[in-house]
């Protein structure tokens, strides 16, 4: 399964992927709402050279909650606005991140 997702200039300025309309892709056990004490079950999400960063999903605001991935892709490949990034399942809860 993949997720294609068109980056936001405030996306990339603030660090989130969103995943709005997407929620359902993701089992509920790793969705959380807001607090800090609401997370969900950490996935794993790998940007394409092997590094890997551990997150949930937060339901209220519709992305990851670490940030780090996209600010990674930022950093290595240059992803600004405009561009699709792609969000590949490779198990239940291990996920790919990479620009398209």
């Amino acid at each position: 399964m993949n997720i294609l997702i068109t980056l936001t200039q405030g996306a990339i300025k603030n660090g989130y992927i969103n995943l709005r309309g997407n929620l359902d892709k993701f089992e509920s056990r790793y969705i959380g709402a807001s607090g800090e004490d609401q997370h969900g079950h950490m996935l794993l999400l790998d940007i394409d050279d092997g590094e890997t960063f551990g997150s949930d999903v937060c339901s209220t605001y519709h992305r990851f909650r670490n940030r780090t991935a996209l600010k990674a892709l930022v950093q290595k490949y240059g992803v600004k606005a405009g561009d699709t990034i792609s969000l590949k399942k490779l198990s239940t809860s291990h996920w790919s991140i990479s620009k398209m």
